[in-house]
Parts: structure tokens; sequence; C-alpha cells
């Protein structure tokens, strides 16, 4: 049995997926994506299928996303139209209240917040400052 706060964690989740008029094949095609770009190749070299699966446990079960996806997902979040938002309103800030509802320490979502600002805004394209 899931709690509430995982279950509106869930829903949220979904929610930020269709306000980006994201199908789970487009959602997990920009995780895919993602992971090559920043040389995560257990994501990378996955199937989409498999990535969809993933994402509707996240969305359907409640399950919360792991660290790897966590990244992925901020870092997909965090491109708003070709350009970087990390602010108040804006979907990756979403991303963050539904790490929060999912159970995330502070901790960790500050680390993430920290490591995709300084990514995008350095241009690093690989994890291995972020390890």
């Amino acid at each position: 049995m899931t709690s509430p706060e995982r279950t509106r964690a869930a829903q949220r989740l979904r929610t930020l997926r269709l306000g980006r008029g994201w199908s789970l094949l487009d959602q997990a095609r920009a995780l895919r994506d993602a992971a090559r770009r920043l040389r995560m190749p257990t994501v990378a070299q996955a199937r989409l299928s498999t990535i969809q699966r993933t994402i509707a446990r996240w969305e359907n079960e409640a399950v919360r996303p792991g660290e790897r996806y966590q990244l992925l997902l901020a870092r997909v979040y965090a491109d708003q139209g070709g350009t970087t938002a990390l602010g108040p309103g804006s979907d990756f800030d979403q991303l963050m209240t539904v790490f929060a509802l999912y159970g995330i320490e502070a901790a960790r979502m500050s680390e993430l917040r920290n490591l995709v600002a300084g990514a995008l805004t350095s241009g690093t394209s690989s994890t291995s400052a972020w390890t």
C-alpha cells in the first residue's frame, strides 16, 4: 500500500509529463537521450519499452524513481523549450515538489539542483563530476 503523499507524487509526475504533451514513449526517448549525453550506459542502452515500463511504475504504482533516474528527470525537466529553467513555477521546480512527495531527502534535492545548474551552465556532458 502506498502513502497518500506517494500517490499524489505519482499523479503530479504524470501531470508534469502530460503538460509537456509527452506520451510514455516521448518521455522514455527524452530520458534515454539525456542518458546518452551524460554517458550513463545503463539507461542509454536500455530498450525504450523498458524505460516506458519504469515510468509507468512511477506513475501507476507510486514507485519513487531511483537516483539515476532522479538525475535524468532533473536534467530533462530543467530544459524548458531550449532554455534552462530552474526557478519557481518551472517544470524543474514542480519536479522537486514531486520528489519531496516521494520522500526524497532535501539534501538529495539540493544536490540535484546544484548538479543540474552547474552542468547546464558549464556545458558538462558527463556525470563523472557528479559522483
